[in-house]
C-alpha cells in the first residue's frame, strides 16, 4: 500500500461512494470486507430531531460470532482530518477486516455510549436508511445481508435531511 493512504472500513452511510466523496474525494473502492465477532446497530447520544441525520446513526458493538459487512475504501492521507471531521461524534479506532483473498488492518469509527439520563428513539431515519441500502447494493454486499438491513425498522421522519438531498442530487446528475 502507499504510504501516503490509508484504509478505511465503512459499514453505514460511506457504502456509498456519493456519500464518502462528499468530502473525501480520494476514496477508492479496495474490496467488500467483513468485520467479525461485531454486531451493526443503532445509535444516538443526542436528540434525532437535533441531530444531521434525523435519527439514529449506523454503529458496530463486540459481539462474539456476529458480523458486520462492509466496504474497505483506500484514501489519501490528506482526507484523514476530513473524514475525522465527519465522523466526530465517533471514536476511531483500528480493525482487522477480512475479504475473500485477505486480511485488511482499517481505520474504522465506533460510537461510544454517554451517560445520560435520557434515552433517544435509535432507529434511523428513513433517509438514512435508503443511503445505506444504496451504498450496500452498490457495493454488492451479500444479499442475504441487504435482506436483513431492509428489514431495519425506521423512525417515521418524514422532513429534510441534508445529507440525503445533497447525495440524491449527486446521483442523479450521474
Amino acid at each position: 500500500m502507499d504510504p501516503e493512504t490509508f484504509l478505511y472500513f465503512a459499514y453505514g452511510s460511506n457504502l456509498l461512494k456519493e456519500r464518502l466523496q462528499l468530502k473525501n474525494p480520494s476514496a477508492t473502492f479496495v474490496t467488500v470486507g467483513k468485520l467479525k465477532n461485531y454486531k451493526l446497530c443503532f445509535r444516538t447520544n443526542v436528540d434525532p430531531a437535533t441531530s444531521e441525520l434525523k435519527g439514529g446513526s449506523a454503529n458496530i458493538e463486540p459481539h462474539p460470532g456476529a458480523e458486520v459487512w462492509g466496504v474497505v475504501w483506500q484514501l489519501d492521507k490528506d482526507d484523514m482530518v476530513s473524514l475525522n471531521r465527519q465522523e466526530h461524534h465517533l471514536q476511531p479506532f483500528t480493525v482487522k477486516v477480512t475479504s475473500k483473498d485477505a486480511e485488511f488492518e482499517c481505520h474504522c469509527f465506533q460510537m461510544i455510549p454517554q451517560d445520560t439520563k435520557k434515552t433517544y428513539d435509535r432507529r434511523p431515519s428513513p433517509q438514512y436508511k435508503e443511503i445505506i441500502l444504496l451504498g450496500a447494493r452498490q457495493s454488492n454486499l451479500p444479499s442475504e445481508y441487504i435482506k436483513e438491513m431492509e428489514k431495519w425498522d425506521v423512525n417515521n421522519y418524514d422532513g429534510k435531511v441534508d445529507i440525503y438531498d445533497r447525495v440524491m442530487e449527486i446521483m442523479s446528475k450521474s
